[in-house]
């Protein structure tokens, strides 16, 4: 019996012959002797030792499925069909995330074959080849069985926890104030464990400097910090957006500790890029605080300094870029904020860029969710979001509550293949 972890499929849309063809390209099966291993619900299941894939024969049932399933699928393929329309493709994805609850980082759309090496640079999500898919699958089959068992955020953890386990015994202190950090209160009945120069009220928020330069590195120069594990774990969070938006108070909440500095005023704060590193959730990130690089008054000399010195920051490590916009406040200089930013960092930048809103506590008042507001957005700003695939995270920086910080660290994580593992820093082109 194999011991190989399964990754399940789901595929809905299409036609018969183009599903039974996806499915053996997935399957890497010939399609004339594939016979599901059983049909129920207007649904077929075929499979292997890796792989499961459940073919809907009725997208309406299909959707009722899945809302009753314990686990969703790790990939929804969308199949479209000959003839479709692009403008259509997006609601379609919203219509299946919203009756179904599938997060639609989970989701692939995907071309018939007539329509492979077609252009469709212009739709609004991103379509992919059965051949792309097919890879992808894959790939998450490959990186699945790599691990010791089916939560791939517990093994991440469990992974890093082993990590530090084989680290050299001297090193050991500075990840014990690394977990400090991640820890901001401690509960009543478990007193930290005191050390030679530390004082027994001493809380983790109030090391010394010393202490502090052993757990996490304040640098402007891209230098590595002594308190992360290997290079590739790191991922870069550079926080972009306007001036006023709440760029560094935003860094300030990611990182739970004031190192940038953020106060209300109607000229820029932040005159030079400034990175910290530290552990957040279970990751080693590098947060990076920029100046307003989309000033139309700045110089494109000192614009194209700024840029250079991020991609400095950033070495080459997987970058997210956190576009800070301020909720309910949409100006006209964020109108083609995206058109900016691909001519600083390069056009695929949307592929690797989360929305975060600032000023949560504005809906709060107004007893509005997140998905209110998106829902009833100004048009600019909702393209602005679609073709970030939707990916957006709201913020409330005077809330230290830590959910909002796990909320970004997931969607991190969610984020498409090309975004971990890659060097992203070199695309910078401004």
């Amino acid at each position: 019996m194999s011991d190989k972890k399964k990754i399940s499929v789901m595929i809905l849309g299409g036609g018969d012959s183009s599903r039974r063809d996806l499915t053996a390209r997935i399957l890497e099966r010939d399609g004339s002797d594939l016979q599901p291993k059983e049909t129920e619900d207007k649904h077929e299941k075929y499979g292997n030792d890796t792989c499961e894939v459940t073919c809907s024969l009725n997208d309406k049932t299909a959707h009722e499925n899945i809302k009753k399933l314990n686990q969703q699928p790790d990939v929804c393929l969308l199949l479209l069909e000959d003839g479709f329309s692009t403008d259509t493709v997006q609601q379609q994805i919203d219509d299946l995330h919203k009756s179904t609850g599938i997060h639609k980082e989970k989701i692939r759309v995907v071309l018939p074959l007539s329509h492979a090496g077609k252009d469709h640079s212009s739709s609004l999500c991103k379509l992919y080849t059965m051949e792309e898919v097919c890879s992808e699958v894959r790939k998450l089959t490959e990186d699945t069985n790599l691990k010791p068992n089916n939560k791939r955020n517990d093994e991440e953890n469990k992974a890093d926890r082993e990590t530090e386990n084989d680290r050299p015994q001297a090193s050991q202190t500075e990840t014990e104030e690394t977990e400090k950090l991640d820890s901001p209160q401690q509960q009543p009945d478990q007193q930290p464990e005191q050390q030679p120069d530390q004082q027994p009220d001493q809380q983790p928020d109030q090391q010394s400097e010393s202490e502090q330069s052993e757990s996490q590195t304040e640098t402007t120069d891209g230098r590595p910090s002594k308190a992360f594990k290997t290079e590739e774990e790191r991922v870069n969070l550079v926080l972009l957006g306007m001036t006023g938006t709440g760029k560094s108070a935003t860094g300030n909440t990611i990182l739970r500790n004031k190192h940038f500095t953020s106060r209300p005023s109607s000229n820029p704060v932040t005159t030079e890029c400034k990175a910290v590193e530290r552990e957040i959730c279970g990751t080693a990130v590098r947060v990076i605080d920029t100046p307003d690089i989309f000033d139309d008054e700045i110089s494109d000399e000192v614009r194209r300094e700024h840029v250079k010195r991020c991609k400095d920051l950033c070495q080459s490590e997987p970058c997210v870029y956190l576009l800070v916009m301020q909720v309910g406040r949409f100006t006209d200089g964020e109108r083609d904020i995206m058109t900016k930013l691909e001519r600083a960092v390069g056009r695929g930048v949307h592929k690797q860029t989360i929305i975060l809103f600032t000023c949560g506590e504005e809906l709060q008042r107004a007893e509005m969710t997140l998905e209110d507001f998106l829902d009833s957005c100004q048009p600019d700003l909702k393209r602005i979001i679609e073709k970030c695939n939707n990916r957006c995270v709201l913020f409330e920086n005077r809330d230290t509550d830590s959910d909002q910080v796990e909320t970004l660290m997931q969607t991190v994580r969610e984020m498409p293949p090309i975004t971990r593992g890659h060097d992203h820093s070199r695309c910078i082109l401004m």
